[in-house]
């Protein structure tokens, strides 16, 4: 599989709204794939994902890489580094 393939398959949205930020990325294929996303102002800050435990980092150029299953999403919110995942607030960017 090669990368038009994948991006073929992934749709990928960004939601800034009252100093929140959300990243919302499916996979339509059906098989699981990465992709790397470029996300401009978000240097240096994590993504936690509201569906499952965890978190990613944002790196100081601004991308991440994202692991999606099969048909599967994630649904990703942005805080500030040094924010722990339980005390962003929507507000905490």
């Amino acid at each position: 599989m090669d990368a038009t393939d994948v991006h073929l398959r992934v749709f990928a949205h960004r939601c800034d709204a009252g100093g929140a930020t959300m990243v919302i990325v499916h996979n339509l294929g059906d098989t699981a794939c990465d992709v790397e996303l470029t996300l401009p102002g978000l240097e240096g800050s994590r993504l936690t994902d509201l569906l499952v435990d965890g978190t990613l980092e944002v790196s100081g150029e601004g991308t991440v890489r994202v692991a999606l299953d099969p048909h599967g999403c994630r649904w990703l919110r942005a805080f500030a580094p040094g924010a722990s995942p339980e005390n962003a607030s929507a507000k905490a960017m």
